[in-house]
């Protein structure tokens, strides 16, 4: 019995340590060494139950173990997620103030903008208007001064150019009589007059009157001075031409050089 024991010890011993369970087949001597393996195999049979559950165990504990870190995992990745959706509610918050804002902003500058609208038609009109305006006192200062330039434009006026002629003798006086006979002519007389004009510029005017040959190769002339203050004065120009023949002769009288009476003194036979 004893040696038994001994020999059964070893075989626990295995058995406990072994990661698999041992069948064992052992002959059987008398009923005491029955009994002893009977009591071993049902030994046996609950080691083999244990490792079973352990193995259970372990399975489950290890399934268990990474149901566990899923659920860390998630659990830090809902952290990370719900903290990037605070910081995104946040910003949404902000970025709707501003555009609240945004659009008050908008709609004050809409309506000034209708106003300003409305005030730029009401300038267009007056600008219309001006312009209009404007255009009508040009017209009317282009016509004032054209009327201004043609009233104080001085004309010579009121011209007739005449031959003269003497009859008398040594006993009589001379008396003159106008005539345009080439043989009785003694002198041209130019008369006219510079008219009143109180627009006029006030000054000596240089006075020329020029009478022509025929062929108008050569003229005489005679100049004169004049004062005038803007009232009328009347002038008399006399020319005492040599040798006149008979024809058209051009007689021209100009002031200060512009040509003022361009016109022909007949002289006849």
């Amino acid at each position: 019995m004893r040696c038994l024991v001994y020999y059964l010890l070893p075989l626990l011993f295995l058995l406990s340590c072994s990661s698999e369970p041992t069948t064992i087949t052992i002959e059987v001597e008398d009923t005491a060494k029955l009994t002893l393996v009977k009591k071993f195999l049902s030994l046996q049979k609950d080691l083999g139950t244990i490792y079973t559950n352990d193995s259970t165990l372990r399975e489950e504990l290890a399934f268990k173990s990474r149901k566990i870190d899923t659920l860390i995992q998630n659990v830090l990745n809902y952290k990370e997620v719900k903290l990037d959706y605070i910081l995104l509610n946040t910003e949404y918050t902000h970025l709707k103030i501003e555009k609240d804002t945004l659009e008050k902003k908008v709609n004050i500058i809409e309506e000034k903008y209708k106003v300003l609208s409305e005030q730029n038609k009401d300038l267009v009109k007056e600008l219309k208007v001006e312009k209009s305006y404007g255009r009508a006192l040009t017209k009317l200062k282009d016509k004032l001064e054209a009327d201004v330039q043609d009233a104080s434009e001085l004309i010579i006026s009121g011209v007739k150019i005449k031959g003269v002629g003497y009859t008398g003798g040594l006993l009589t006086s001379l008396k003159e009589y106008e005539t345009s006979k080439a043989s009785k002519i003694k002198k041209i007389i130019a008369h006219f007059s510079l008219p009143q004009n109180k627009f006029a510029v006030k000054e000596d005017k240089t006075i020329i009157a020029r009478i022509y040959s025929t062929d108008q190769k050569t003229y005489i002339e005679k100049e004169k001075i004049v004062p005038y203050e803007g009232e009328e004065v009347i002038i008399d120009f006399i020319i005492e031409p040599m040798n006149l023949v008979i024809g058209s002769h051009k007689v021209l009288l100009l002031m200060n050089g512009k040509i003022q009476y361009d016109s022909v003194f007949l002289v006849t036979q």
